[in-house]
């Protein structure tokens, strides 16, 4: 019941009276679970979504004589030989529109390529990282007290900025990342 193909559909109101796909090489989120291969008989909860046309994102070599149209696309960008070619591996990654001639991603040059590709094209990987920021504080001017009271207000402080609450309900990780989901990135593999 869940695994039946949906055939496209004209857009109403276009004119277009012929089917309208996505094209071969599409990338989208699929929100469902997948079954673990081919052929794995579908259940109420599982979409065999190479059945459909798709395949995960997961870095896997395929066969150039199977997917013949994916690989006119992809060709060896993500990697392969020998009649076989990698899928890109999207998992654990946040997705990121190419550059172009924008200027919107201001550290291009320190891309890591695709296996085939080039810093400023699809498939390059980029590190996490924390943008370049500074944080002003106010000095402890000294006192008649000496060295040993400018110490013990210096502990006064940092003690007073720690219990800040502005700084104690930071949620803090091994990473810097917005709010998130889990999805599969799937990618379209035929026309048929």
């Amino acid at each position: 019941m869940f695994n039946l193909p949906i055939p496209p559909l004209p857009i109403p109101g276009t004119g277009l009276t012929t089917p309208v796909t996505l094209p071969v090489g599409t990338v989208v989120a699929f929100a469902g679970n997948i079954a673990s291969s081919p052929s794995d008989p579908p259940s109420d909860y599982t979409t065999n979504i190479e059945a459909l046309g798709w395949l995960l994102c997961d870095g896997t070599p395929r066969e150039v004589s199977k997917y013949p149209e994916l690989f006119a696309v992809l060709g060896y960008l993500y990697g392969g030989e020998d009649g076989k070619f990698n899928l890109p591996d999207y998992q654990g990654l946040f997705l990121r529109g190419v550059n172009g001639k924008t200027g919107r991603d201001p550290d291009v040059s320190n891309r890591t390529p695709s296996q085939n590709g080039t810093k400023d094209g699809v498939g390059s990987q980029q590190e996490d990282a924390l943008q370049i920021h500074q944080h002003s504080y106010q000095l402890v001017s000294e006192t008649t007290g000496g060295a040993e009271n400018k110490a013990a207000m210096l502990v006064e402080s940092a003690t007073n900025f720690t219990t800040n609450p502005l700084n104690s309900e930071a949620r803090t990780s091994q990473e810097t990342r917005p709010k998130n989901v889990y999805v599969y990135y799937i990618i379209k593999y035929s026309y048929g």
